[in-house]
């Protein structure tokens, strides 16, 4: 499994390198019972805002693109619980709830995608250097790139050699984070946009998977 990487309980930066430029899109991290957390850093101090999901009756999730909500929350992170429960937070740890629920941890037999984000053109994303301290993620995209989505998978790590195979119509990746003591890890990579692509104008949170 290429690009795997064994890190201990500190946040991985992913940044963009376009251009010669670095851009800081998203850090995440894991908590002692295997939550993932996850931080956009576009979002740092502005409300919270987002497209509804409905489950339709085949079981795709449909995204309501006319129906931005918006609301007075200011969300420093969201998470994943390996129950399953999926919420946002603010720095002072108030939580925001749009009742929708993940898979469990325990029912993923191998690996699962759980999250999928769009991000806005890169050249529009926050310029900067990476610290120096932390673990930073730096993914290096091509000069021509178009709209893409950065996808994320939970994965038991016991079924690491035998984890299903990724898309074919991937840009970057696999990446695989690994944490000692932990039962799941994340894989994550970059997958092209079909169709007549648009770059979005916020960076957006495209998909969580639902029971």
């Amino acid at each position: 499994m290429p690009h795997s990487k064994n890190v201990k309980n500190t946040h991985t930066r992913i940044y963009f390198k376009y251009l010669g430029n670095l851009y800081k899109f998203l850090n995440f991290s894991t908590s002692k019972d295997n939550s993932f957390h996850f931080h956009l850093y576009e979002e740092s101090g502005k409300m919270l805002k987002y497209y509804p999901l409905k489950k339709l009756p085949d079981g795709r999730l449909k995204i309501d693109m006319k129906n931005l909500k918006e609301t007075e929350f200011i969300r420093n992170k969201f998470t994943f619980h390996p129950s399953g429960v999926l919420h946002s937070s603010d720095k002072d740890k108030n939580r925001f709830k749009d009742g929708l629920k993940g898979i469990a941890f325990n029912d993923i037999s191998d690996s699962n995608l759980v999250l999928i984000l769009a991000p806005k053109q890169v050249n529009a994303l926050l310029k900067s250097e990476p610290p120096k301290k932390g673990h930073t993620l730096i993914i290096e995209l091509i000069d021509q790139i178009n709209p893409f989505t950065l996808n994320f998978e939970v994965f038991r790590k016991s079924k690491r050699n035998v984890l299903k195979q990724i898309p074919v119509d991937i840009i970057n990746g696999p990446h695989t984070i690994e944490w000692p003591d932990l039962e799941f890890g994340l894989r994550f990579y970059i997958q092209s946009v079909g169709g007549n692509p648009l770059w979005p104008e916020v960076s957006m949170v495209l998909k969580r998977i639902v029971d």
